[in-house]
């Protein structure tokens, strides 16, 4: 089974998570699918990330890896930016993924912030992942880290 293949799961949890809040705040939307066995956690991150929502990111994705979850779906096609002192709490969250079962795909990255986080990355930005329930972001808004 791919990672981002997640055709025939069915959702057993599915929560929206306020990060920060504020003009420029931040959410996630975390699913909790179960196929064939395997647990996958897709988590849709967007808005600024700052130092107060990579912790309570790093918390929501430690309770994901203390479930046994064996991979991690992280869509950040609507994160818009990421502060630099926040990148190594992420990375600290996400790194447990790397070693499960079906490890850790990072979809919706531009190639700047995808170079700034050092994420592993799960192929090709386009492959289809079931659609969530948030709007595509308009053509031209892309994410930005100062």
């Amino acid at each position: 089974m791919a990672l981002a293949d997640l055709g025939g799961a069915r959702i057993t949890l599915a929560i929206n998570l306020e990060l920060s809040h504020g003009r420029h705040g931040a959410a996630a939307r975390v699913e909790l699918f179960e196929r064939a066995g395997k647990q996958v956690a897709r988590v849709g991150l967007r808005g600024w990330v700052d130092d107060v929502a990579a912790g309570r990111f790093d918390r929501a994705v430690s309770d994901l890896a203390a479930r046994h979850v064996d991979g991690l779906i992280l869509d950040c096609s609507r994160l818009r930016h990421v502060d630099p002192r926040s990148v190594p709490r992420l990375t600290r969250a996400v790194a447990p993924f790397t070693a499960r079962p079906l490890g850790l795909a990072v979809l919706g990255l531009s190639p700047r912030l995808r170079e700034r986080l050092h994420w592993a990355h799960g192929g090709d930005d386009d492959r289809a992942v079931p659609a969530s329930p948030d709007p595509a972001p308009a053509a031209g808004e892309r994410e930005w880290a100062s």
